[in-house]
């Protein structure tokens, strides 16, 4: 017993001995260091910066302040190696470093507690960009870098030529956008030029794909009309603001010294980066001259109104065969292709023999607006019988084309007038009553000197009634009564809604938004019962463009992805759905029947929270 007691007691020596000695060379082998990668970015991205200690699991990290510099803790990782029995291992602590303004920046060294040992990293140098500053093909953090903005995206309007004051003249405009790279649209194309107008824009261009020296571009296109307002030459630029999203390529990390990948090579940290640098640019067109000359003023007639283009005109009127008095509707349709806001109704020839009224119009556009018929209609109302025919109506119109005057004339309308035929007399005597419809009236009782007559008694008997109700019991009076108490409190109610909402009007936004959702919802949902993946994705763009431009005080077409970027949490549902309907207009992303079911339940969920 004696000698198993000290078999004991000598191997937990040696036991305890082993361990420290293991101890002592673990804290004399702990190395720290730290890395930051990369040391150049721009302020809208995050770099990362990792503490890697060696020989030991545990430890504590100091980390140090930094003026306009933010740490954003993003876990830890550990790691084990066995090289020919030998075991190491090590503990990285990760950070993504955030940068609020420009500047070049020292990252302090950072104190590093082991088992009661304190450790320090070597401080590290780096620099913070501003938006969109980057250049060259490539940069020190791996990311792809375009060498020229013209081979990303440019604008192209088609040829002007020359004109006159009001014409209208068509114009395409053309947005190219590089395939390679996903671009974001911030705005409508805006004309810059004095003495030019162009027609307003719709918010929804035709997309296409084009090659253009060997390289394919998603094209936006608009239609639209230029008019000139004076003569002269006049140099025009169209403009369009967007932000190009540049495909982020990170380098992996290399093998760290003491074994194994850094944590950030995880697919993890690129959903986090977001993939893409924002890049705000702005695409300007080539200038062109939009030369106006004026219209001649030889040959010119005395009725023209302005109009220029190529038109034809109808008239008809109806009814014909009508009495003097009566009015006959006069109608004009000029048809054709110009300025129609120049358009006016023929004048009507002066005469005494007719009255006319003033005219009506409405315009009815064919494939764009400067395309249509331009119908008039006047009343007018012949005199005399006289009259045998409406007289010929004259337009007149510049034709550019044939640079020269044109008159359209209506032939005479034949009418036929009668004389409107007097009313029947009445008579003025009653008809005597003949033999057969006279009636004998007995004479009435002669009275008696100095007695007046009185109204004779009545002999037959009338209606009787049980009671005599005073008004307020009639049953008839009482549901008017009731009638009129509920009408004024409804207009009561009325008018304390609209003071209520004049004093607060944030309900009446709140109103208006939650009808603006409602009709959307409607929209995204016929959309998703007619399996249509880019009108349903669409959709559900414009609604939570409406609802964050109303929640946020901005034109709601003007809100594009980075804006649901910088004002809503990373990784938010909204941005996500945003983003998906952005892919499904660029890159042909479609949703199947039971993933836009979802989507829509998720959209209406996310959308109700905001109101």
């Amino acid at each position: 017993n004696k000698d198993r007691c000290l078999q004991h007691i000598l191997l937990a020596g040696v036991l305890f001995f082993v361990v420290c000695s293991a101890s002592f060379a673990a804290a004399a082998s702990v190395e720290v260091a730290a890395s930051l990668t990369p040391q150049s970015f721009p302020v809208n991205q995050a770099a990362r910066f990792t503490i890697t200690v060696g020989g030991s699991q545990s430890a504590a990290v100091a980390l140090p302040e930094v003026a306009d510099i933010r740490l954003h803790e993003r876990g830890k990782s550990s790691q084990f190696n066995m090289i020919n029995g030998t075991i190491s291992s090590s503990v990285s602590y990760n950070y993504l470093v955030e940068a609020l303004k420009p500047g070049s920046y020292v990252m302090p060294a950072v104190k590093v507690t082991v088992d009661g040992v304190v450790h320090e990293t070597s401080p590290i140098n780096f620099t913070a960009t501003a938006v969109g500053s980057v250049s060259g093909s490539s940069g020190d953090d791996g990311q792809s870098r375009p060498e020229d903005d013209a081979e990303l995206a440019f604008i192209r309007i088609s040829e002007t030529g020359s004109h006159y004051p009001g014409e209208i003249v068509p114009l395409t405009i053309k947005a190219y956008f590089n395939r390679n790279y996903r671009a974001d649209v911030n705005s409508l194309p805006v004309l810059t030029g004095d003495g030019v107008v162009m027609d307003q824009l719709t918010g929804q261009p035709r997309q296409s794909e084009e090659s253009v020296d060997g390289a394919r571009y998603n094209v936006l296109s608009w239609e639209t009309t230029l008019s000139g307002v004076k003569a002269g030459s006049h140099p025009i630029k169209l403009s369009l603001n967007a932000t190009l999203l540049i495909p982020q390529t990170r380098r992996r990390s290399p093998i760290s010294s003491f074994g194994g990948n850094s944590l950030f090579d995880d697919s993890f940290f690129d959903s986090f980066l977001g993939g893409y640098s924002q890049r705000p640019i702005t695409l300007v067109s080539p200038e062109r001259i939009f030369a106006v000359v004026d219209l001649p003023e030889k040959d010119q007639p005395a009725d023209f109104t302005g109009a220029i283009g190529d038109f034809s005109m109808q008239v008809s009127a109806e009814p014909l065969d009508i009495e003097v008095g009566e009015p006959i509707t006069l109608k004009v349709v000029i048809s054709g292709q110009g300025n129609f806001a120049r358009v006016d109704m023929p004048e009507f020839p002066d005469s005494s023999g007719w009255k006319t009224y003033d005219p009506t119009s409405e315009f009815s556009e064919q494939n764009n607006r400067y395309t249509g018929n331009k119908n008039f209609e006047r009343a007018i109302v012949g005199r005399n019988r006289s009259l045998v025919e409406v007289p010929s109506l004259s337009f007149s119109y510049f034709d550019p084309k044939a640079k020269q005057y044109v008159t359209r004339t209506s032939k005479p309308i034949p009418v036929h007038m009668k004389q409107a035929e007097p009313p029947p007399l009445q008579p003025q005597n009653p008809p005597m009553p003949t033999e057969k419809n006279k009636t004998t009236v007995p004479d009435p009782p002669a009275a008696a000197p100095g007695i007046h007559h009185f109204a004779p008694i009545k002999i037959e008997m009338g209606s009787f009634s049980r009671e005599i109700l005073p008004l307020f019991k009639k049953g008839w009076f009482a549901i008017f009564v009731v009638c009129c108490i509920l009408t004024i409190t409804a207009v009561l109610l009325v008018a304390a809604r609209s003071a209520r909402l004049q004093k607060n009007p944030h309900l009446a936004i709140l109103r208006k938004r939650k009808q603006r959702l409602a009709k959307d919802m409607q929209s995204i949902e016929s959309a998703r019962l007619a399996h249509d993946s880019a009108r349903f994705l669409q959709g559900c763009r414009t609604a939570i463009q409406n609802q964050l431009g109303s929640l946020w005080g901005i034109e709601p077409s003007a809100i594009s992805l980075s804006d649901l970027a910088n004002r809503l949490p990373q990784a938010a549902p909204l941005v996500e759905l945003f983003k998906m309907a952005e892919e499904s207009s660029y890159g042909g992303f479609s949703l199947s029947s039971e993933e836009m079911e979802n989507t829509l339940e998720q959209l209406g969920k996310e959308l109700g929270t905001l109101l």
